[in-house]
């Protein structure tokens, strides 16, 4: 019988309980071939097997239910509050960036992004809404995000699962979000995953710098500010992005929901 392989689960952007968005992470030695079978078992948005290369330096693999991720901002955060306080250069297939860990918060830099203006042909009717002032297909670190800019409340979205599928799939296996600027101040949003069977992401983190770079153009956003996601489905997350010229940093609190054993027979 093999032996039983340890796991946490945290939840990433959230300081409370049963909000933010669940990352399962792994630093035990682990069969590379078994690691997309890992995350289909845990189900969670993101399952990170991590390893430290050297003095302040990790590897680490994400992989969501369906498919392996190059990268992910969630996972990322996951990933440095399993190496611990301090700084740390993570390397992943899709992007080496700069982490932090310290005081229960974790912080990451990000890839610039690559952003173009899309046809809005499906949008409306796929996500459920009733305005669109703007559709955008962005890619940072070898993950692919669609941003929709709109002037309707997150809460009255209608997504249509089967037209969002569609969308994923013709766009790279990406993500999809619509996105406006809240009376707060805040940018207030809701994300679907399809194609990485998540219906519905909590906080999609990895796409915060597409849609800092987006909301900027468009002159809702400075270069400090707040995205708030994941209220609709029960997980209530916070991001915090900083985005100045050339330089993308996601943070937030980061939460123990959980540990064990995963018996592999």
């Amino acid at each position: 019988m093999r032996a039983p392989i340890m796991y946490r689960i945290v939840n990433v952007y959230a300081a409370q309980g049963f909000a933010g968005n669940p990352v399962a992470v792994i630093t035990d030695s682990v069969d590379p071939t078994l690691m997309q079978q890992i995350a289909r078992q845990l189900n969670c948005t993101a399952t990170v097997f991590v390893r430290q290369t050297g003095p302040g330096a990790y590897s680490a693999r994400m992989f969501s239910p369906k498919f392996e991720a190059a990268y992910g901002g969630a996972g990322s955060l996951g990933a440095v509050w399993a190496m611990g306080e301090g700084r740390w250069t993570q390397t992943t297939s899709g992007a080496v960036v700069e982490t932090e860990y310290r005081d229960g918060h974790g912080y990451t830099t990000q890839p610039e992004p690559k952003v173009e203006m899309i046809p809005r042909d499906g949008l409306a009717r796929a996500i459920g809404l009733r305005t669109i002032e703007g559709a955008y297909l962005g890619e940072a670190g070898g993950a692919h995000h669609l941003v929709v800019v709109t002037k309707d409340e997150p809460g009255g979205f209608a997504p249509d699962s089967s037209r969002l599928a569609d969308i994923a799939a013709r766009h790279r296996r990406c993500t999809i979000g619509a996105f406006r600027l809240g009376g707060d101040g805040t940018i207030h949003g809701r994300v679907f995953a399809p194609a990485q069977g998540v219906d519905e992401d909590p906080a999609c983190a990895g796409g915060a710098g597409i849609v800092a770079r987006v909301m900027q153009c468009n002159g809702t956003a400075g270069e400090s500010f707040l995205i708030r996601e994941g209220e609709e489905i029960g997980r209530p997350s916070r991001i915090e992005v900083v985005a100045s010229a050339g330089a993308i940093r996601v943070g937030g609190p980061i939460t123990l929901a959980a540990d064990g054993r995963l018996h592999l027979g």
